[in-house]
Protein backbone atom coordinates (compact mmCIF):
# COMPACT_ATOMS: atom_id res chain seq x y z
CA UNK A 1 0.00 0.00 0.00
CA UNK A 2 1.37 3.47 -1.06
CA UNK A 3 1.39 6.15 1.80
CA UNK A 4 0.49 9.61 0.07
CA UNK A 5 3.41 12.24 0.91
CA UNK A 6 2.80 14.65 3.84
CA UNK A 7 2.35 18.40 2.46
CA UNK A 8 5.60 19.63 3.60
CA UNK A 9 7.64 22.69 3.29
CA UNK A 10 10.81 23.33 5.50
CA UNK A 11 10.32 23.30 8.43
CA UNK A 12 6.42 22.95 8.51
CA UNK A 13 3.67 20.16 7.68
CA UNK A 14 0.48 21.50 7.17
CA UNK A 15 -2.67 19.61 7.80
CA UNK A 16 -6.22 21.17 6.30
CA UNK A 17 -8.72 19.76 6.20
CA UNK A 18 -12.41 20.30 4.47
CA UNK A 19 -14.73 17.44 3.62
CA UNK A 20 -15.59 15.62 0.62
CA UNK A 21 -17.49 13.26 -0.83
CA UNK A 22 -17.55 9.50 -1.65
CA UNK A 23 -19.38 6.44 -3.53
CA UNK A 24 -21.32 4.58 -1.04
CA UNK A 25 -24.00 6.24 0.89
CA UNK A 26 -26.04 2.64 2.34
CA UNK A 27 -22.95 1.59 4.21
CA UNK A 28 -21.15 4.70 5.52
CA UNK A 29 -18.31 2.97 4.94
CA UNK A 30 -16.16 5.60 2.67
CA UNK A 31 -12.56 6.63 1.86
CA UNK A 32 -12.17 10.61 2.26
CA UNK A 33 -11.75 10.85 -1.41
CA UNK A 34 -11.85 7.89 -4.38
CA UNK A 35 -8.67 7.46 -5.88
CA UNK A 36 -7.88 8.75 -9.30
CA UNK A 37 -4.51 6.68 -9.76
CA UNK A 38 -1.04 6.97 -8.62
CA UNK A 39 1.94 8.57 -11.41
CA UNK A 40 5.67 7.27 -10.30
CA UNK A 41 8.15 10.78 -9.66
CA UNK A 42 11.62 10.83 -9.96
CA UNK A 43 13.57 11.59 -6.84
CA UNK A 44 14.48 14.86 -6.20
CA UNK A 45 16.79 16.87 -3.77
CA UNK A 46 17.86 20.35 -2.97
CA UNK A 47 20.86 22.11 -1.14
CA UNK A 48 18.77 24.89 0.63
CA UNK A 49 15.31 24.34 0.48
CA UNK A 50 12.09 22.56 -1.23
CA UNK A 51 8.30 22.66 -1.24
CA UNK A 52 6.22 20.16 -1.78
CA UNK A 53 2.31 20.15 -2.16
CA UNK A 54 -0.51 18.39 -3.44
CA UNK A 55 -1.26 20.79 -6.62
CA UNK A 56 2.26 22.02 -8.75
CA UNK A 57 0.75 25.38 -9.05
CA UNK A 58 0.19 25.42 -5.19
CA UNK A 59 3.86 23.86 -5.45
CA UNK A 60 5.25 26.80 -7.71
CA UNK A 61 3.09 29.70 -5.27
CA UNK A 62 5.55 28.81 -2.32
CA UNK A 63 8.60 28.23 -4.31
CA UNK A 64 8.02 31.85 -5.33
CA UNK A 65 7.50 33.09 -2.20
CA UNK A 66 10.59 32.02 -0.95
CA UNK A 67 12.78 32.76 -4.32
CA UNK A 68 11.87 36.59 -2.76
CA UNK A 69 13.25 36.11 0.29
CA UNK A 70 10.15 34.79 2.87
CA UNK A 71 10.79 32.21 4.74
CA UNK A 72 8.81 28.89 5.33
CA UNK A 73 6.19 30.28 7.07
CA UNK A 74 5.59 32.65 4.34
CA UNK A 75 5.56 30.04 2.03
CA UNK A 76 3.44 27.85 3.72
CA UNK A 77 1.09 30.56 3.73
CA UNK A 78 0.79 30.53 -0.05
CA UNK A 79 0.88 27.02 -0.41
CA UNK A 80 -2.49 26.77 1.33
CA UNK A 81 -4.09 29.52 0.22
CA UNK A 82 -3.24 28.55 -3.47
CA UNK A 83 -4.91 25.05 -2.42
CA UNK A 84 -8.03 26.24 -1.45
CA UNK A 85 -7.77 27.40 -5.01
CA UNK A 86 -6.43 24.64 -7.09
CA UNK A 87 -7.85 21.26 -5.30
CA UNK A 88 -11.06 22.75 -3.37
CA UNK A 89 -12.37 18.73 -2.94
CA UNK A 90 -8.98 18.49 -0.23
CA UNK A 91 -8.23 22.24 1.00
CA UNK A 92 -9.86 25.97 1.45
CA UNK A 93 -10.16 28.61 3.77
CA UNK A 94 -13.44 27.30 5.20
CA UNK A 95 -11.82 24.59 6.67
CA UNK A 96 -9.61 23.96 9.43
CA UNK A 97 -5.76 22.57 10.31
CA UNK A 98 -3.16 21.57 12.32
CA UNK A 99 0.54 22.63 11.96
CA UNK A 100 3.30 21.18 13.48
CA UNK A 101 6.71 24.21 13.16
CA UNK A 102 9.97 23.00 14.13
CA UNK A 103 12.25 26.16 15.21
CA UNK A 104 15.73 25.29 14.42
CA UNK A 105 17.22 27.71 16.84
CA UNK A 106 15.59 27.05 19.99
CA UNK A 107 15.67 23.61 18.71
CA UNK A 108 11.57 23.46 19.75
CA UNK A 109 8.64 21.68 18.09
CA UNK A 110 4.99 23.71 18.56
CA UNK A 111 1.81 22.34 17.41
CA UNK A 112 -0.78 25.11 16.59
CA UNK A 113 -4.65 23.27 16.50
CA UNK A 114 -6.75 25.39 14.32
CA UNK A 115 -9.54 22.63 14.00
CA UNK A 116 -13.20 23.59 12.67
CA UNK A 117 -15.04 24.93 16.11
CA UNK A 118 -19.33 23.65 16.37
CA UNK A 119 -21.07 26.65 16.72
CA UNK A 120 -22.68 27.42 20.03
CA UNK A 121 -25.89 26.30 19.27
CA UNK A 122 -25.04 22.67 18.26
CA UNK A 123 -26.00 19.88 20.23
CA UNK A 124 -25.88 15.85 20.87
CA UNK A 125 -29.15 16.22 18.38
CA UNK A 126 -27.28 17.93 15.20
CA UNK A 127 -26.92 15.12 13.09
CA UNK A 128 -29.91 13.25 14.57
CA UNK A 129 -33.09 12.50 12.04
CA UNK A 130 -36.80 13.45 12.23
CA UNK A 131 -36.75 9.84 13.08
CA UNK A 132 -35.21 9.62 16.03
CA UNK A 133 -32.27 7.64 14.17
CA UNK A 134 -28.50 9.29 13.25
CA UNK A 135 -28.78 10.67 10.10
CA UNK A 136 -26.75 8.76 7.19
CA UNK A 137 -23.08 10.57 6.23
CA UNK A 138 -24.10 12.98 2.77
CA UNK A 139 -27.64 13.63 3.87
CA UNK A 140 -25.65 14.83 7.07
CA UNK A 141 -22.38 15.97 5.07
CA UNK A 142 -24.20 18.02 2.13
CA UNK A 143 -25.58 21.48 3.03
CA UNK A 144 -24.98 24.14 6.18
CA UNK A 145 -25.70 21.37 8.88
CA UNK A 146 -22.00 20.22 9.12
CA UNK A 147 -20.47 23.54 9.01
CA UNK A 148 -18.36 24.47 12.03
CA UNK A 149 -16.49 27.68 12.44
CA UNK A 150 -13.52 27.76 10.22
CA UNK A 151 -9.78 27.57 11.50
CA UNK A 152 -7.72 27.81 8.65
CA UNK A 153 -7.29 31.71 7.66
CA UNK A 154 -7.00 32.05 11.95
CA UNK A 155 -3.94 29.92 11.91
CA UNK A 156 -2.34 31.08 8.65
CA UNK A 157 -2.48 34.56 10.26
CA UNK A 158 -1.18 34.00 13.72
CA UNK A 159 1.31 32.09 12.03
CA UNK A 160 2.50 34.48 9.87
CA UNK A 161 1.89 37.44 12.33
CA UNK A 162 4.84 35.61 15.01
CA UNK A 163 6.71 33.69 12.10
CA UNK A 164 6.62 35.31 9.19
CA UNK A 165 8.89 37.53 6.99
CA UNK A 166 7.63 38.84 4.14
CA UNK A 167 3.97 41.40 3.69
CA UNK A 168 1.27 39.09 4.29
CA UNK A 169 -0.69 41.35 1.37
CA UNK A 170 2.46 40.44 -0.63
CA UNK A 171 2.15 36.73 -0.18
CA UNK A 172 -1.61 36.35 -0.84
CA UNK A 173 -2.47 38.95 -3.88
CA UNK A 174 -0.89 36.31 -6.33
CA UNK A 175 -3.40 33.86 -4.97
CA UNK A 176 -5.95 36.17 -5.51
CA UNK A 177 -4.98 37.24 -8.84
CA UNK A 178 -4.80 33.21 -10.00
CA UNK A 179 -8.61 32.73 -8.93
CA UNK A 180 -9.37 35.74 -10.88
CA UNK A 181 -6.99 34.81 -14.08
CA UNK A 182 -8.36 31.15 -13.70
CA UNK A 183 -6.57 27.58 -13.56
CA UNK A 184 -6.78 24.48 -15.45
CA UNK A 185 -8.67 21.86 -14.17
CA UNK A 186 -6.41 18.74 -13.16
CA UNK A 187 -6.87 15.36 -14.27
CA UNK A 188 -7.73 14.31 -10.28
CA UNK A 189 -10.04 17.18 -9.96
CA UNK A 190 -11.78 16.04 -13.06
CA UNK A 191 -12.38 12.57 -11.48
CA UNK A 192 -13.80 13.81 -8.44
CA UNK A 193 -16.29 16.68 -9.97
CA UNK A 194 -17.33 14.01 -12.29
CA UNK A 195 -17.69 11.30 -9.36
CA UNK A 196 -19.64 14.14 -6.90
CA UNK A 197 -22.21 15.37 -9.70
CA UNK A 198 -24.95 14.79 -8.06
CA UNK A 199 -23.95 16.11 -5.02
CA UNK A 200 -22.78 19.42 -6.22
CA UNK A 201 -25.30 19.99 -8.37
CA UNK A 202 -28.00 20.10 -5.35
CA UNK A 203 -26.66 24.12 -4.64
CA UNK A 204 -26.56 26.41 -7.12
CA UNK A 205 -23.02 27.35 -6.19
CA UNK A 206 -21.16 24.53 -6.70
CA UNK A 207 -23.75 23.84 -10.32
CA UNK A 208 -22.12 27.27 -11.41
CA UNK A 209 -18.81 26.29 -10.64
CA UNK A 210 -18.10 23.09 -10.98
CA UNK A 211 -20.30 21.82 -13.49
CA UNK A 212 -21.43 22.73 -17.41
CA UNK A 213 -24.81 24.65 -17.69
CA UNK A 214 -26.52 21.26 -18.86
CA UNK A 215 -25.47 19.55 -15.53
CA UNK A 216 -22.67 17.66 -16.99
CA UNK A 217 -19.09 17.89 -14.97
CA UNK A 218 -16.82 20.34 -15.92
CA UNK A 219 -13.83 18.38 -17.37
CA UNK A 220 -9.72 18.07 -17.49
CA UNK A 221 -8.36 20.75 -18.77
CA UNK A 222 -10.94 23.37 -18.79
CA UNK A 223 -9.91 26.52 -17.25
CA UNK A 224 -11.87 27.71 -13.67
CA UNK A 225 -12.31 31.20 -12.26
CA UNK A 226 -12.98 31.76 -8.80
CA UNK A 227 -13.37 35.70 -9.01
CA UNK A 228 -15.77 35.17 -5.29
CA UNK A 229 -12.40 33.39 -3.91
CA UNK A 230 -10.28 36.33 -5.13
CA UNK A 231 -12.46 38.84 -3.60
CA UNK A 232 -12.55 37.10 -0.19
CA UNK A 233 -8.57 36.86 -0.63
CA UNK A 234 -8.51 40.54 -1.33
CA UNK A 235 -10.31 41.48 1.80
CA UNK A 236 -7.58 39.45 3.90
CA UNK A 237 -4.79 40.98 2.30
CA UNK A 238 -6.00 44.03 3.46
CA UNK A 239 -7.26 43.37 6.80
CA UNK A 240 -5.50 40.11 8.06
CA UNK A 241 -7.84 37.49 9.33
CA UNK A 242 -10.38 40.13 9.87
CA UNK A 243 -11.10 40.40 6.32
CA UNK A 244 -12.15 36.69 6.72
CA UNK A 245 -14.21 36.20 10.25
CA UNK A 246 -15.73 40.17 10.05
CA UNK A 247 -18.02 41.82 7.53
CA UNK A 248 -19.21 40.90 4.06
CA UNK A 249 -17.40 37.11 4.30
CA UNK A 250 -18.71 36.71 7.86
CA UNK A 251 -22.34 37.36 6.78
CA UNK A 252 -22.13 34.90 3.83
CA UNK A 253 -20.59 32.46 6.09
CA UNK A 254 -23.79 32.95 8.67
CA UNK A 255 -26.74 32.88 5.79
CA UNK A 256 -25.22 28.95 4.81
CA UNK A 257 -25.96 28.42 8.52
CA UNK A 258 -30.07 29.27 7.42
CA UNK A 259 -29.90 26.22 5.56
CA UNK A 260 -29.97 24.33 8.72
CA UNK A 261 -33.00 25.29 10.83
CA UNK A 262 -31.37 24.19 14.32
CA UNK A 263 -28.68 26.39 13.57
CA UNK A 264 -29.95 29.95 13.02
CA UNK A 265 -28.10 30.92 16.52
CA UNK A 266 -24.47 30.47 15.32
CA UNK A 267 -21.06 30.88 17.69
CA UNK A 268 -19.44 34.60 16.47
CA UNK A 269 -16.58 33.78 13.81
CA UNK A 270 -14.52 36.58 15.29
CA UNK A 271 -14.34 34.44 19.00
CA UNK A 272 -12.52 31.80 17.33
CA UNK A 273 -8.94 31.08 19.19
CA UNK A 274 -5.99 29.12 18.45
CA UNK A 275 -4.61 25.92 20.37
CA UNK A 276 -1.08 25.85 20.89
CA UNK A 277 0.84 22.92 22.44
CA UNK A 278 4.25 21.98 22.46
CA UNK A 279 5.40 18.12 22.13
CA UNK A 280 5.33 17.12 25.87
CA UNK A 281 1.83 18.47 25.82
CA UNK A 282 0.34 16.15 23.29
CA UNK A 283 -1.94 13.47 24.23
CA UNK A 284 -2.84 10.50 21.84
CA UNK A 285 -6.67 9.10 22.10
CA UNK A 286 -7.21 5.56 20.38
CA UNK A 287 -8.65 5.96 16.97
CA UNK A 288 -12.26 4.65 16.63
CA UNK A 289 -14.82 4.40 14.01
CA UNK A 290 -17.29 6.87 15.79
CA UNK A 291 -14.01 9.30 16.17
CA UNK A 292 -13.63 8.86 12.15
CA UNK A 293 -17.39 10.01 11.72
CA UNK A 294 -17.23 12.60 14.07
CA UNK A 295 -14.50 14.52 11.86
CA UNK A 296 -15.94 13.98 8.87
CA UNK A 297 -19.31 15.69 9.92
CA UNK A 298 -17.48 18.22 11.68
CA UNK A 299 -14.75 19.44 8.78
CA UNK A 300 -16.84 22.62 7.30
CA UNK A 301 -18.63 22.92 3.96
CA UNK A 302 -18.66 26.64 2.86
CA UNK A 303 -19.94 27.12 -0.61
Amino acid sequence: MTTPLPRLIPLISLISSIPVLANQQATDAFAPEIATGFTSKPLVTAENWMVTAANPTATQAGADVLKQGGNAVDAMVAVQLMLGLVEPQSSGIGGGSFLVYWDNETKKLTTFDGRETAPSAADENLFIGKDGKPMKFYDAVVGGRSVGTPGTVKLLWDVHQKYGQLDWAKIVEPIAAKAESGFVISARLAKLIANDTKFLAKHPTTASYMLQPDGSPKTQGTLLKNPEYAATLRLMAEKGSDGFYKGAVLNRLLMRYVMNPRLTQVSCHSRISLSIKSLSELRFAPHTSSMRYAEWVHRAVVL
